[in-house]
C-alpha cells in the first residue's frame, strides 16, 4: 500500500469506513442509554434486592441491555456497512487487477496498462454503490443482505463491552470512596 500510494495510501478508505463506523457507535451509544434508564435503576433508586459480594460489579442487566443496544444499532445501519464492505472489495479487486497488469506488461509497458485500466471498472462512489445495490440486487431490502452474521457478532460484542465497561466503572467509583 504504501509502495503504490505512499502515505495518502495508508489511509485509502477511511472515509467510508467511518461513515460505518460513526453511525453505528452514535446509534449504539443513544440506544444503550435509552435502554438501561428504561430498565436498570440508578443507584440512587432503591434496588429490587441486594446484590451478593460475588455481583457486586458484574450486572448481567448491562450485559442484555448491551447486547439489545448493539443488535439495533448494527441493524439500522447495516446498509452503511453493505456499501463500505462492497467498496473495498471493489477497490482491492481493481488494485489487484492493475498490478497484475503492470506486472505482465513488461514491452510496452505505459501503453499497455494505459489500455488495460480502461479494461477494468474503478471501484464506484458511495451514492452509486448505494444506488446499484437497489436497483440490481432486489431493491431497498437488498441493503440488509448479510446482516443476520453482522447482528450475531454485534449482539455478544456489545454485550460484553458494556458489562466490561460498567463492571469497570463500578469498580473504580467504589475505590475512590
Amino acid at each position: 500500500m504504501y509502495r503504490n500510494g505512499g502515505v495518502c495510501g495508508l489511509y485509502a478508505g477511511y472515509r467510508i469506513t467511518l461513515m460505518g463506523i460513526v453511525p453505528y457507535m452514535a446509534v449504539q451509544f443513544a440506544v444503550y442509554r435509552a435502554l438501561k434508564h428504561a430498565f436498570i435503576p440508578s443507584p440512587s433508586q432503591p434496588q429490587p434486592q441486594q446484590q451478593t459480594a460475588a455481583s457486586n460489579h458484574i450486572d448481567w442487566r448491562n450485559a442484555c441491555v448491551g447486547f439489545c443496544a448493539g443488535v439495533g444499532s448494527k441493524f439500522l445501519t447495516q446498509p452503511f456497512d453493505l456499501v463500505k464492505k462492497r467498496s473495498q472489495v471493489a477497490a482491492f479487486a481493481w488494485e489487484q487487477s492493475i498490478a497484475s497488469t503492470s506486472h505482465a506488461a513488461t514491452d510496452s509497458s505505459s501503453a499497455a496498462v494505459a489500455t488495460s485500466r480502461n479494461r477494468f471498472n474503478r471501484p464506484i462512489g458511495i451514492v452509486t454503490a448505494f444506488q446499484s445495490v437497489i436497483a440490481n440486487e432486489g431493491g431497498i431490502r437488498a441493503l440488509w443482505k448479510g446482516s443476520v452474521p453482522s447482528l450475531l457478532k454485534a449482539g455478544p460484542t456489545s454485550a460484553l463491552t458494556w458489562m466490561t465497561y460498567e463492571a469497570c466503572v463500578s469498580l473504580l467509583t467504589r475505590s475512590n470512596h
